[in-house]
């Protein structure tokens, strides 16, 4: 079985430590790799303990309201915003 690669294994501390006011940070990866997990656990924790905010957007409204719901559930919207966004006409 091959032993895949989890977003949370490739993005350190250290790495969200370098992360400055103003960055865009792209998580750009595969499905099933950890994005949304990293999201919604390790980077939430990360930003409710120095009060900051993590707006994520996703390119599909059904990928939106699953987040929206289970950003909702767990009680985290005080510092996750998600936005959908569509690339259109690009050829």
């Amino acid at each position: 079985m091959e032993n895949k690669k989890r977003v949370s294994d490739i993005i350190t501390a250290t790495d969200i430590n370098s992360w400055n006011k103003g960055d865009v940070v792209t998580i750009s990866a595969g499905c099933g790799v950890g994005k949304s997990y990293f999201i919604k656990n390790i980077l939430y924790a990360k930003a409710k303990a120095e009060n900051k905010k993590i707006l994520m957007f996703v390119h599909r409204s059904k990928c939106s309201d699953q987040f929206e719901f289970e950003i909702e559930s767990a009680g985290k919207t005080d510092i996750i915003d998600i936005k959908t966004y569509r690339l259109s006409n690009i050829s």
